[in-house]
């Protein structure tokens, strides 16, 4: 994203689509592209590298050509346990750490805004903030956060020792900066088959 600061995005991608009939919500099909590529074409262009958070088999997502980092500990206990997963990848497996942060979105939420990193880490760096997450209409969306990889030990210790497995619960123990997004068809997210339908919609005239 910039000469100092690389930012790797995670698709958390470990939910159990209970709403869609145990259907993956992101391998559905979205005006002929699937949901999971909607999102990793939108966050191609504004970030370094990107990784999916999701459990069982990895064969599934060989099309994307992308790395597949399952949950480290407590499988499928929700979206947290992705975030602490992908940070402790990255942790392990990159040596300029004070200079990378990751990016989280979900796997349902095929209209992510092109300015959605930039926006962010702005908002992280004007507010002297030790982590980012989107605000819409005065309230939090916790799942689109922006962390420095500095608070694996934290999040360590909370997902270890703690029974706090709600990301907004964790974020607004740090000194979190809430970032304003107008657009809330940017943010929107499929959950059933009517919103599918919606979504459908939306993607006539969305890019």
């Amino acid at each position: 994203m910039t000469n100092k600061i690389k930012i790797i995005a995670a698709i958390i991608a470990g939910g159990q689509s209970s709403r869609m009939g145990g259907e993956e919500k992101c391998m559905l099909a979205l005006k002929e592209k699937r949901i999971i590529e909607r999102i990793i074409e939108k966050l191609s262009p504004q970030t370094d590298k990107i990784i999916i958070n999701a459990n069982g088999s990895k064969a599934r997502f060989i099309f994307t050509g992308l790395e597949i980092i399952p949950d480290t500990i407590n499988k499928g206990e929700g979206p947290l346990i992705g975030i602490y997963s992908a940070m402790k990848y990255i942790y392990e497996n990159f040596e300029n750490r004070e200079n990378t942060m990751l990016m989280c979105v979900p796997s349902d939420s095929p209209f992510i805004p092109n300015n959605l990193a930039s926006k962010l880490y702005k908002g992280y760096k004007d507010n002297n903030a030790n982590a980012a997450c989107i605000k819409l209409d005065g309230k939090i969306n916790p799942i689109f956060n922006l962390l420095p990889i500095y608070l694996l030990d934290d999040l360590e210790y909370i997902v270890k020792n703690t029974n706090i497995r709600a990301v907004y619960k964790w974020l607004q123990s740090q000194r979190l900066a809430e970032i304003e997004f107008k657009d809330q068809t940017d943010f929107f997210n499929i959950n059933t088959k009517d919103e599918l339908k919606i979504a459908e919609k939306l993607a006539e005239t969305k890019q």
